[in-house]
Formats: structure tokens, sequence, C-alpha cells
């Protein structure tokens, strides 16, 4: 029938579309696709814990269009989490372990010394030496007394000394001078570890007298602890000369008293 033939009622029809709902095979197998995933879903597979379910698992949260943020190990605290190990201020240098003994009626009695030198770089530095039965006793011991004993030392813009020192600590010398930008640090033994951990760049030091490391560092942190920065020296007493008469008539009048008992002897000899 052609569309002029039609009447109102059938053209209304063929014009509006077929709203008839699907078969209900069509939707069962929706249904059965959306469960076996599902279940896959559950089980995984792949070797390990949990197979694969990670990777299947989506990663957006169906309550809102974000995604979903998944938690690293640690999160924003890095890698040992919140309660990770800090950064510590101080670098801590084993200068010596030694294993000493001490005699005693009983025998004797094994122990270990280990010596103990921390500093920051930045102007201080500390010391110590501790004893006990083993070495992880002993380092503890002496890190935990080092941090108690820290000196400050000054610390130039050349990353030197200010002025040459001097220094004796038993039969141990220690001279420290300053150098310019470039020199480098010119130590050798314990020395070179102190001005190290201390944040010396450019300086020259001479080691007189001994080579045990514990004296040679006592004397270089003894040495650093004496330096006098800021404090203007002490002001030395001159005396004020008004006027150089005085000292004139003084040597005048000591010429006359020789010229005079001069006459006299003269006078003397003569009258006899």
């Amino acid at each position: 029938m052609s569309d002029e033939n039609k009447t109102p009622e059938e053209a209304v029809e063929t014009a509006t579309p077929d709203t008839t709902p699907t078969p209900a095979a069509e939707t069962t197998d929706t249904a059965a696709d959306t469960a076996a995933q599902a279940t896959a879903e559950k089980q995984g597979g792949g070797r390990g814990r949990g197979g694969n379910n990670a990777r299947s698992i989506s990663n957006e949260n169906p309550l809102s269009d974000k995604p979903l943020e998944r938690k690293r190990r640690g999160g924003k605290w890095g890698k040992w989490g919140r309660g990770g190990k800090p950064q510590k201020e101080f670098q801590e240098i084993l200068l010596e372990v030694r294993r000493v003994t001490r005699v005693t009626t009983g025998g004797r009695q094994l122990a270990f010394r280990a010596i103990i030198v921390i500093g920051n770089g930045k102007g201080k530095i500390g010391l110590w030496v501790a004893k006990g039965n083993d070495v992880q006793i002993a380092v503890r011991k002496a890190t935990h007394e080092a941090y108690k004993n820290i000196v400050t030392a000054p610390i130039t813009d050349e990353l030197t000394v200010p002025y040459g020192m001097t220094h004796k600590y038993k039969s141990a010398i220690i001279k420290l001078m300053p150098a310019t930008v470039g020199t480098g640090m010119k130590a050798g033994s314990s020395v070179r570890t102190v001005l190290e951990l201390a944040g010396y760049n450019n300086i020259l030091s001479k080691i007189i007298g001994t080579n045990n490391k514990l004296n040679n560092a006592i004397a270089a942190i003894q040495a650093l602890a004496k330096y006098k920065v800021g404090k203007t020296p002490p002001k030395q007493k001159t005396k004020d000369i008004k006027d150089s008469k005085p000292s004139e008539d003084k040597a005048e009048k000591k010429n006359d008293k020789k010229t005079d008992k001069k006459e006299e002897a003269t006078k003397e000899v003569a009258a006899a």
C-alpha cells in the first residue's frame, strides 16, 4: 500500500520506532558471560598466591569517575615506610679496633678497644674511645659517648683554618696551616680523617713525634678547639712619650757626673 492510500493512524504507527524487548536468549547469554568473567577474576591463574588476580582487577572505582590509586610500598615515606631509618647528620668512622688484655689475679681478661670519630662536615667533630667484650659493644659505647663530646671548629670561606696553629698532646705534635683554594688536603694518618669529617678541603698539616693514631687524632681535635675566632686580641700596653727632652736631660746629667769625677781624680793626683 502506498503512502498516499494510508490512513492517518497507519502513518503514525509506521513513523514510531520499534520498541519491542529483546529475546530472552540474548539476555541469558550476556548474564552467563558476566558470571564467567567474575569467577575467572576470583580464581585467577598462573603461579604464585592469587595468580594474575592483581592484573585482572580493574583500576576504576565504580562509585566515582576517578581511577583507584594503589598504595605502593612505603608510600611517600620511601622504602622503609613511616617508621623508616632517618638520615644521620653526623658521619661515623671507625678509626681503629684493637684487642687488649688486662692481667688480673684470675688470669688475662681479653677485651676490644674501639676508636670512633664523628663529624657533620660543617665544623663539628667528636672522638671517643671505649672498651667491651665484643667489637659491637665497644663501637656502640664509643659512638654514644662521642656525641656527648662534640667540639666546634672554625671554617673559613676557603674551607681552611683561619691561621696557623701548633699543638702538643703527650708525644704528638700537630701543625695546622691555612692553604688557598685548590691546594687540597695535605695530611696523613688519623689527622686526615679528623679534618675531612670536620669539613676542611684546603689545609696543610704536619705530624711530629709519633705515629700513634689515637694521640694524633686527639691532638688534632684539641688544636681545632683551641682556635679563637671573633675575639679581638688583648691590647698591648704602650708608654706614651710626651717629650724627648727628659731623656736628653738625664743623659746630660750622667755625662756631667762623669766629668766631675774625672776632674776630682786629677786634682787629687796633682795635690799628692
